[in-house]
C-alpha cells in the first residue's frame, strides 16, 4: 500500500487506498459519457463535482459519496474483507 509507505497509520492508508480505487473507477465511468454536463445530469450532482472526479481530487469525497457516486453511474461496488497476516517481530 502506498499510503503505508508514505507514513499514513494502517487504518488510514487502507481507506486512502479504497477511496483512491473508486475514484479511478468512478473517473474511467465518466468516460463512457458523452461530455460532463451529461455525467453531472446522470449522477445528481454539479459539473463542479465532475472536475473533481477529472482531476483527481480525493480529499473532497469520502467513501460513502464514491459508492453513491459510482451506483448512480451503473458501477456495482464490492468489497471484500480478510484478516491481515500477522506482524513478525524483528529479531
Amino acid at each position: 500500500n502506498v499510503f503505508h509507505d508514505l507514513g499514513f497509520p494502517p487504518a488510514e492508508a487502507a481507506a486512502l487506498l479504497l477511496r483512491s480505487h473508486l475514484m479511478l473507477s468512478l473517473r474511467r465511468a465518466l468516460d463512457g459519457f458523452e461530455d460532463d454536463a451529461a455525467a453531472a445530469t446522470a449522477l445528481k450532482v454539479g459539473r463542479r463535482v465532475i472536475t473533481d472526479v477529472r482531476r483527481g481530487r480525493i480529499e473532497r469525497f469520502d467513501l460513502d459519496r464514491l459508492v453513491t457516486l459510482l451506483g448512480r453511474a451503473g458501477i456495482v461496488v464490492r468489497v471484500t474483507t480478510s484478516r491481515a497476516a500477522p506482524r513478525r517481530r524483528a529479531a
